[in-house]
């Protein structure tokens, strides 16, 4: 896990806002799991797990379709499903000596 920021702001976003409180927290979550240019593995049962471990009536994979609406974009490259944050690093400020990504960036098409 990274030490990650939430703005106080967030929770004000009208867009987050008109999401279940499901989709919002686990918008909030979602870079902790990030690497220092806001990606991630695209595994909804890894991340319930991780994220709501006591939460059985979750469905991850729906609220991260909600969220790709706007907060998030979707993608694969290889035949491997990835997330990207958008505008990660306009929020987040990563520790200079987190090692940089690994994963590919989303297709510019997105």
């Amino acid at each position: 896990m990274r030490i990650r920021t939430i703005k106080p702001e967030q929770p004000k976003d009208e867009e987050l806002a008109a999401l279940p409180i499901h989709a919002r927290y686990l918008f909030a979550f979602l870079p902790t799991h990030a690497d220092r240019e806001g990606r991630l593995e695209d595994r909804p049962r890894v991340l319930k797990l991780d994220i709501f471990p006591w939460d059985d009536d979750v469905d991850v994979d729906d609220l991260l379709k909600r969220l790709s609406v706007h907060f998030i974009i979707r993608y694969e490259v290889d035949g491997k499903k990835l997330i990207q944050i958008k505008q990660f690093s306009k929020h987040q400020r990563p520790n200079i000596r987190e090692p940089g990504s690994t994963l590919p960036a989303p297709p510019d098409d997105d």
